[in-house]
């Protein structure tokens, strides 16, 4: 009932975005979703991120047969899933991910339990 498609790992793509967003969080300090709260509360340093992305968001759509093309060129894994690439059934990361997931929620109440926050 559901067409899973996997979209190729082009990993040049990948990387050169997961750069990008993640200096301008870093240099920002917002996040794109609280950055645009933050404008409407009134803060300049936010509406400087918010015009940043819009600004990248248009070069993005502008250049994307060009983008495309290049990171086509760089490395491209095609499409590959997490499971193909470590050859392992994907139950078996169904259930570690599970297991992580539990984990580290039980870690973040014992942390803040620690540090005196209700939950």
């Amino acid at each position: 009932m559901t067409d899973v498609s996997v979209k190729p790992a082009q990993m040049g793509g990948i990387l050169a975005g997961a750069l990008l967003l993640g200096s301008g969080l870093a240099v920002l300090g917002y996040c794109p979703g609280t950055s645009v709260a933050a404008v409407g509360e009134g803060r300049r340093d936010a509406l400087a991120g918010v015009l940043g992305m819009v600004g990248g968001a248009l070069t993005f759509v502008v250049g994307f047969a060009s983008f495309a093309r290049l990171q086509r060129t760089l490395v491209d894994w095609g499409q590959i899933t997490l499971p193909d690439a470590t050859n392992m059934a994907p139950a078996i990361h169904l259930t570690i991910h599970a297991i992580l997931a539990v984990g580290l929620y039980a870690l973040a109440r014992h942390v803040n339990r620690r540090k005196g926050h209700a939950s």
